[in-house]
């Protein structure tokens, strides 16, 4: 199973480094794809933040994001944050202090914990976001970097 933080999603509606990769896990690991409903709404976000910053014209925004919102709920596996999470996220605030990641990314982190200790496979959190990985890693998660790691590499962790 892999989850995917907003860094590593995005790379599937927009051309970066690491799209060819997230292009394959997706095509490759159907129905073993999962997003929080957060991850969701920070991938939006991003969308808009690219074309304010003029890394998208009007045209491809509206792909990327008519786009996503077609797929979301077809080709991820969507759940909600609980209560458990939060719990998760703020002990791992005073644990992780000393790396660089925000709130919401304690909270990602928490519910790929919560897939996994749900699922009897393993789970492999998919990001480019170096702190976000660290401490997913220190957090006992398998990980994947799309922009430095090829696709072999997640198809192995699975």
């Amino acid at each position: 199973m892999i989850f995917f933080d907003a860094s590593a999603i995005v790379k599937a509606y927009v051309p970066e480094l690491g799209s060819s990769s997230v292009h394959g896990a997706i095509a490759r690991m159907k129905g073993k794809l999962y997003l929080t409903r957060a991850v969701a709404l920070e991938a939006l976000g991003t969308f808009a933040k690219k074309r304010r910053k003029d890394e998208l014209t009007n045209g491809e925004y509206r792909l990327a994001r008519d786009s996503f919102l077609r797929e979301v709920e077809v080709t991820f596996k969507l759940f909600e944050l609980r209560e458990a999470d939060f719990v998760t996220g703020f002990r791992m605030v005073d644990i992780y202090r000393r790396i660089a990641v925000g709130p919401i990314d304690l909270l990602h982190i928490a519910a790929a914990l919560q897939l996994r200790a749900k699922s009897a496979g393993p789970v492999t959190v998919a990001s480019s976001d170096g702190p976000f990985l660290a401490v997913a890693r220190a957090a006992g998660l398998a990980t994947f970097d799309p922009e430095k790691q090829p696709l072999s590499a997640l198809l192995a962790n699975r």
